[in-house]
C-alpha cells in the first residue's frame, strides 16, 4: 500500500471517529451536535489540499487529539427539574481526585487592589 494510500484511509478513519465521538458525547443536544459538525468538516475541508506527508501526520495528531480531548474531557448536563442539573458521565471521562472540603478550612481573604484615578 501507498504512502498516499495510507494516509487517506487514516484521515478518513479519523474523520469518521470524530464524528463518532460527537454524536456519543453530544447526544440529544441538537445545537451541539450541529455545531460540532460543522466544525469538524470546515476544518477538514480547509486541508483537503494538503499533500505533505509531515503535514498530514501533524493534522491527524491534532484529529486524534481532539477527539481524545472531546471524549475524555467534555460532559454534558442536562436540566432535569428547575436549577438541577443531571452530568452524563461515562467511562471515558477523565475523572481525577476529588478531595473533601474541610468546613475548618481557613480561606484568606482575596484582597483587591485600590483603583487607580483615570486624571
Amino acid at each position: 500500500m501507498t504512502l498516499k494510500r495510507l494516509n487517506i484511509f487514516q484521515v478518513i478513519a479519523a474523520f469518521k471517529q470524530l464524528h463518532r465521538t460527537r454524536r456519543k458525547v453530544f447526544e440529544n443536544d441538537l445545537t451541539a451536535l450541529e455545531a460540532s459538525k460543522q466544525k469538524i468538516n470546515q476544518e477538514f475541508r480547509k486541508n483537503i489540499n494538503e499533500t505533505d506527508p509531515t503535514g498530514i501526520k501533524k493534522l491527524l495528531k491534532i484529529a486524534e487529539d481532539s477527539e481524545m480531548i472531546l471524549r475524555t474531557q467534555i460532559i454534558q448536563a442536562e436540566e432535569t427539574t428547575p436549577g438541577v442539573y443531571k452530568a452524563k458521565i461515562t467511562d471515558d471521562t477523565f475523572k481525577d481526585t476529588n478531595y473533601p472540603f474541610k468546613p475548618d478550612a481557613k480561606i484568606p481573604e482575596f484582597k483587591r487592589g485600590k483603583k487607580k484615578s483615570s486624571s
